[in-house]
């Protein structure tokens, strides 16, 4: 059994192994208590999360590193969304569970003159897209859900029986799958919201660019390095600097349209995200490139005009991202349930997230 030594001098045990070093894998095949061990030992290091999102984040990064070790679709994806704000750029303090992918949709034809950015009919564009969603759908549930089954398979199939996960199709969306992992025995904490299961959420209409290369790391490993023998795992990331216009136009859609499309759980997150990123270097760079902007929002015009929410509007000069009163109150009950369970580091108050999308505003309708 592998002892690890806390820094007041006592020791607790954590998993059996067979060498001297263990790596995601090995560790994903030890018992429920095992692994229940070392996420409650990382938990009580850092102080500030439950052993559930220790878990569930060392079950995040282990799929991150199937998904990019997958040679055939490592090149074709690229990880995006809140999740990647907190892995990869460590900007956010709060904890995101879902793995929102890209494919670079030039695999499915659409480059050069078939390319949707071209001046087309609405109708043509329509075809195109309508044509696109089927064929990503074929190309997950055909070639990439098969592929990550036997990958996860090939990973698990020592110390741990399959009734213990699956890779499902999701009910609600066939373009998004449900990674069910193996649970510990962690004891139940006050996480209603966090369930043993991994969205990962999949699409071609996505913008990929820019992107550059990027590293993960689980809490686990960063809390003990020593029992693995490559912690980090490189993904493709779309650059933060276009995930925070991206998430400017969603803020500034719900501001124009709640009255008429109502307020739907879970989206205080994007307040948060975007509030981080403001105070970050990030932020500062994204608000000196509107050009960026204007390549979100063109983007969104192209390829997002079904959507219910109008991503295509806001541009210098008009940006709305203050809510309005009845909306602000829904936030403010929406963020006080995620805040309490997801965010393990200090949590800014909705005023102070409201003052600073007063803030962004001013300065970009004031660059007119």
């Amino acid at each position: 059994m592998m002892r690890v030594t806390h820094p007041g001098g006592s020791q607790t045990q954590l998993v059996q192994c067979a060498g001297p070093i263990l790596f995601m894998d090995k560790i994903a095949r030890y018992s429920e208590q095992d692994r229940a061990d070392l996420f409650n030992e990382v938990s009580n290091r850092r102080g500030d999360m439950s052993p559930i999102l220790v878990e569930k984040d060392f079950w995040v990064c282990w799929t991150l590193r199937k998904i990019f070790s997958m040679k055939k679709f490592s090149e074709q994806l690229v990880f995006k969304g809140g999740t990647s704000l907190s892995k990869v750029y460590d900007v956010i303090e709060r904890f995101s569970e879902d793995i929102d992918l890209s494919f670079d949709r030039r695999i499915f034809g659409l480059k050069g003159s078939n390319d949707l950015t071209n001046e087309l009919s609405r109708k043509q564009k329509d075809k195109r897209i309508k044509a696109l969603r089927k064929d990503c759908i074929n190309k997950i549930h055909n070639e990439f859900l098969p592929d990550m089954r036997e990958a996860i398979l090939e990973s698990l199939k020592i110390g741990l029986s399959e009734d213990t996960w699956s890779l499902e199709i999701s009910d609600l969306d066939q373009a998004t799958l449900m990674f069910r992992y193996p649970k510990s025995r962690i004891a139940s904490g006050k996480e209603p919201y966090v369930h043993p299961l991994i969205k990962l959420e999949m699409g071609a209409r996505g913008e990929r660019w820019p992107q550059h290369s990027g590293t993960v790391t689980s809490y686990a490993a960063a809390e003990f390095p020593e029992l693995f023998d490559d912690p980090v795992c490189t993904v493709n990331v779309l650059a933060a600097e276009r995930t925070f216009w991206e998430k400017v136009t969603i803020l500034h859609a719900h501001a124009q349209q709640f009255e008429s499309k109502g307020f739907k759980t879970h989206q205080s997150r994007h307040y948060y995200d975007v509030f981080k990123l403001y105070h970050n270097s990030i932020g500062d760079k994204a608000i000196k490139d509107l050009k960026l902007l204007g390549e979100v929002v063109e983007h969104n015009r192209i390829f997002f005009q079904d959507k219910p929410l109008k991503f295509d509007e806001p541009v210098p000069g008009s940006l709305k991202l203050v809510p309005p009163d009845l909306l602000k109150k829904e936030l403010i009950k929406d963020y006080a349930e995620m805040k309490d369970e997801m965010i393990f580091g200090e949590a800014p108050s909705m005023d102070q997230i409201f003052q600073v999308l007063s803030d962004i505003e001013n300065k970009v309708n004031g660059s007119v």
